[in-house]
């Protein structure tokens, strides 16, 4: 319904807007039951009323088409104005009805369904003389048609206020709910309407939902002219928008060490995000009738019968307490960032990892962010053109995306890791692989040094060759034999040549894990008699034992 933000009989009747929805949502339940019933019956009429002969000023429905830029659709809901406005000039006096559900329910009945135009016409001149005092019923439901009928009569009195006081919008061109958002949209996208914004005194809860799951961005503004302060909506189409593949978040450590201590949530506390985000940043575009209508599409979201889309809130608890969260719209694969709030330094941006994982996880191809920001670009965001963003929000907007916490990560300790990327997951395990490593192979050699692996057992040998094919061969078998022993540890062998020689040079190197294994392999009798052969075929042997080699392929220092 429109309310004057400073007098709304809802926010004084109810303790918050949560309760107000539990409440609406408990008469929707009645009144569904009620309607249902009489529908039987066309003939039904309200058991009190009040007559009221007070002279009124008529409207019709025409004044939506005049102030608006676009045709308003002849929907059922346009019918149904255009004949209250045709039933109001019928008769010149009004019944008054009590506030009481079932005579609303009958007062519907006999207005929409009924075939006494007479009684139809008193009650719908009833119901306008009502609006024009501002008295809300409270035992109607919000869905109702009746509601959403006293919804369009309020925006005809504003237009009707408005352009009798001269108060000029600059929000041009104004949106109705009866319009084609589609056509809207692609206004925008062809640079047909000039700027970013349009405007609308609808400030409804089924309207704002269906300009986001358009694309748009439902901020609000206030009308302040003279004795006149109302409400109305901004629908926002940036020329530049901010957007982000949630898998290229960029994430910090020192953040995600601190959420380590936090606790994440979805949709476990909506009001208390809203409160939080007013008491952060001010009512700002978050008005009273904004924030109720806000309440409506979370905690009512069945009542719209719009499947795969929602308003949700993400929450950041440290203990008990809420110290960040946001509210953001889903539709598709698409998650579209509205507001959001911290209290404690980090909070906001470990929620923000959080966010990103959630999306990667549950299949989101796009995250819209809104408009541009320094540090939404420093988290990996990027922009882009009105237009490219239009196409890509409707193609990304086809694939069905759940909102959630991941299952799998529902009872996982481990949040700030979970909430990591791929990249930043895979630098986790190398970087811990290496610290284990090193624990591991400190202790490893250890117990290699103390079972005698790490001896004084080289075999150092250079030799200085005249037939190179009858060496390789012998001492290949040689090396074979040398392989199968116990002890046997590892054998390097280096060829070389000098520009003043032509014999090529051959250094091996090759260690035992004892001196009795060593002995062994040299008093074997294949050993002998290869070595015989490898001899002949040498100029020279020369044998050593060095005090230190450095083994420069992998830069580290032998012990021996």
């Amino acid at each position: 319904m429109f309310f004057m933000d400073n007098n709304s009989q809802y926010a004084t009747a109810y303790e918050n807007y949560k309760s107000i929805c539990d409440w609406d949502r408990s008469l929707t339940e009645k009144w569904n039951l009620l309607i249902n019933k009489l529908r039987k019956d066309i003939t039904v009429a309200p058991e009190t009323g009040i007559y009221d002969e007070t002279e009124l000023e008529i409207l019709d429905e025409t004044i939506l088409d005049r102030s608006g830029s676009f045709s308003a659709s002849r929907s059922l809901r346009w019918k149904r104005l255009a004949r209250f406005f045709m039933l109001i000039q019928m008769t010149g006096r009004s019944l008054l009805i009590s506030d009481r559900i079932e005579e609303h329910a009958k007062r519907e009945i006999a207005m929409f369904y009924g075939n006494n135009e007479k009684l139809a016409s008193e009650l719908s001149r009833g119901l306008y003389l009502t609006c024009i005092k501002n008295n809300i019923p409270r035992q109607l439901p919000w869905s109702s048609d009746t509601m959403e009928l006293i919804r369009d009569i309020n925006v005809c009195l504003l237009l009707k206020k408005t352009n009798d006081m001269s108060c000029n919008l600059f929000y041009n061109p104004m949106v109705l709910p009866y319009d084609d958002l589609t056509n809207l949209r692609s206004a925008f996208k062809y640079n047909l309407i000039i700027g970013e914004t349009c405007w609308s005194p609808y400030v409804e809860a089924t309207f704002m939902f269906r300009l986001l799951h358009e694309g748009f961005i439902t901020i609000a503004n206030q009308i302040r002219y003279e004795s006149m302060t109302h409400s109305v909506l901004v629908p926002k189409m940036h020329i530049e928008r901010c957007c982000m593949y949630p898998i290229e978040m960029k994430m910090k450590k020192k953040v995600l060490r601190r959420g380590s201590l936090w606790r994440l949530t979805v949709n476990e506390a909506f009001d208390k995000v809203i409160a939080g985000i007013v008491k952060q940043h001010g009512e700002n575009w978050l008005y009273p009738q904004v924030q109720l209508e806000m309440h409506r599409m979370h905690y009512n979201r069945n009542t719209f019968k719009i499947h795969g889309i929602g308003l949700n809130s993400v929450e950041v608890w440290q203990g008990d307490e809420l110290i960040a969260g946001e509210i953001g719209f889903n539709t598709g694969s698409v998650y579209t960032s509205l507001s959001g709030f911290h209290t404690i330094p980090n909070s906001g941006t470990y929620q923000m990892y959080a966010l990103a994982a959630i999306l990667y996880f549950n299949g989101f191809k796009m995250w819209d962010l809104g408009m541009y920001l320094a540090y939404k670009i420093d988290l990996g965001a990027f922009t882009m053109p009105r237009d490219e963003f239009i196409n890509a929000f409707e193609s990304a907007k086809e694939t069905d995306a759940v909102f959630e916490v991941p299952e799998k990560f529902r009872h996982e300790p481990n949040y700030w890791y979970q909430y990591a990327t791929l990249k930043q997951q895979h630098t986790v395990m190398v970087v811990s692989g290496a610290i284990l490593g090193a624990i591991i192979g400190k202790r490893v050699r250890k117990r290699r040094i103390a079972a005698g692996e790490f001896s004084t057992d080289f075999e150092l040998v250079s030799y200085n060759v005249n037939d190179e094919a009858e060496f390789e061969k012998n001492w290949n078998k040689l090396a074979r034999i040398a392989q199968q022993y116990p002890g046997y540890k590892f054998t390097k062998m280096y060829k070389a040549s000098y520009w003043n020689e032509t014999l090529p040079h051959y250094f091996q190197l090759r260690l035992w894990r004892n001196v009795k294994d060593l002995d062994n392999f040299k008093n074997y009798c294949k050993t002998h008699h290869l070595q015989d052969k490898i001899s002949k075929v040498s100029t020279s042997m020369q044998c050593s034992k060095p005090t230190v080699i450095l083994d420069d392929s992998v830069r580290r220092q032998i012990p021996y």
